[in-house]
């Protein structure tokens, strides 16, 4: 059901290398150039800086615009994510779900105790980050934590597309059954390595071909083009207010006929590709 869990990251690491190149649009509207660029939310240090033209990008823009700033929220999100007390996660699963859960925990030498309290939409994205912190790719080295820290420290202002409360229910709706946790467990870590192939190279067709093999009918409308419909309601107001924008948002929501640069399109608002 969930496979495309990990395209929340594009990421796998044994391949990632310093040199990338991923896709940057440019919008051009009433005057004004604003930029559109797609986030990895985990990411390594040798990434950066950025290629030359994205790094301007960012300087010539009045304010940064992402789907939410996460660090404002991580009281709330680590507060919802956790099981009332006295509960545990075996309560939440079948015993056939459990022990394959138990199974996975041990040979991934995980300790039973860090994720018994969790909620089953947190183990799940949980678990699927995991193999990739161990191999040393961290949530502060992704592109919009990234570009959320240099726009603080510049004092840019911000821009959030989201509310954490839209956020978290749309987590705990997607992710809350066992066939979520099951597939997450047992996906095979070289799906999510020809996301990062196909994101590094700013390959969209791939990305695209990948999303619609991965997600549902029902995922990929809830995940990424009911929110990208509303996003381009919000970036229209913005962008006619003659804002210059950086706009960074999750890979998966810039491909194909319903991502943000064909939508904004849609709306007579110029946007091309610059790489």
């Amino acid at each position: 059901m969930i496979k495309f869990l990990f395209l929340l990251v594009f990421l796998f690491s044994s391949i990632v290398t310093a040199k990338i190149n991923p896709a940057l649009w440019q919008i051009e509207h009433q005057g004004q150039v604003s930029y559109l660029f797609g986030s990895m939310h985990i990411g390594q240090a040798s990434w950066y800086p950025l290629n030359n033209h994205i790094e301007q990008a960012f300087k010539a823009s009045d304010s940064l615009v992402v789907e939410l700033d996460m660090t404002r929220h991580e009281e709330r999100v680590q507060a919802e994510m956790f099981l009332p007390a006295g509960q545990n996660i075996s309560q939440h699963l079948s015993n056939q779900t459990y022990q394959k859960l138990l199974k996975f925990l041990s040979t991934e030498k995980i300790p039973h105790h860090a994720i018994a309290s969790l909620k089953p939409w947190a183990l799940t994205n949980t678990l699927a980050v995991l193999p990739f912190l161990k191999l040393g790719l961290t949530p502060a080295w992704g592109i919009d934590a990234q570009m959320l820290t240099r726009a603080k420290q510049s004092a840019k202002p911000l821009i959030e597309l989201e509310t954490v409360e839209f956020q978290l229910n749309l987590l705990s709706t997607m992710f809350a059954d066992e066939e979520a946790l099951l597939e997450t467990i047992t996906m095979p870590a070289d799906e999510s390595l020809a996301l990062l192939q196909a994101w590094q190279i700013g390959d969209l067709s791939a990305i695209e071909k990948m999303l619609k093999q991965q997600m549902s009918d029902q995922q990929y409308q809830m995940m990424l083009v009911e929110r990208n419909v509303t996003w381009v309601k919000r970036l229209k107001g913005l962008l006619n207010n003659k804002q210059r924008l950086f706009i960074v948002v999750g890979a998966a929501h810039l491909v194909g006929k319903d991502g943000v640069p064909a939508l904004l399109r849609q709306q007579g608002i110029k946007v091309s590709r610059l790489q």
